[in-house]
């Protein structure tokens, strides 16, 4: 399944899951759909697995949403279609699981927006970090938004602490919210 658009995203989802830290990125060409699985990092014990799987289809349906949840094997799943989405298979990868599913259209990455000469430096604080600068400033910080694209892009989640470092020597910070 190497077709021209699948060499011009891969990558891109490469370059998204080493941007996360993600470790032990294996890419799976051959499969169809194409797949790539990692480890996440933040995991003390780094057993939490992460996949990535790419639909090169017209129209992510009901089915494609409940195949994809059928992969019991990884605790965060990343699903990233083609074209469109149907309001129902959202509404199945959102429902409450064990597993955390993220989906994005692959329009979002065509452009690096981490690459942009205007785009700053951003950088999640540890739990510790954020713990102790919560308890020195509080959280009266502007904010982030969780579906903002770079905090989609990095993987940001609710409560997160991130560090701005822009191109002038500024350093602010925002915190992430729902």
């Amino acid at each position: 399944m190497t077709t021209p658009y699948v060499r011009k995203i891969l990558p891109r989802f490469i370059r998204m899951f080493k941007a996360r830290n993600y470790t032990n990125i294996v890419v799976h060409e051959s499969d169809d759909p194409l797949t790539i699985d990692a480890v996440d990092p933040r995991d003390p014990d780094y057993k939490k697995t992460v996949k990535l799987i790419f639909f090169d289809i017209p129209k992510f349906t009901v089915r494609t949403a409940e195949e994809c949840l059928s992969c019991n094997d990884k605790d965060h799943i990343v699903v990233v279609y083609k074209e469109g989405i149907t309001c129902f298979a959202k509404r199945v990868l959102e429902m409450p699981n064990k597993i955390v599913v993220e989906h994005m259209p692959s329009k979002s990455l065509e452009i690096d927006i981490t690459h942009h000469v205007l785009q700053p430096k951003f950088v999640r604080l540890s739990l510790k970090e954020r713990d102790e600068f919560i308890k020195k400033w509080g959280v009266k910080f502007p904010k982030m938004k969780i579906n903002d694209p770079i905090a989609k892009y990095f993987n940001f989640v609710q409560d997160d602490v991130i560090v701005i470092h822009r191109k002038n020597g500024d350093i602010i910070y925002r915190i992430v919210t729902s």
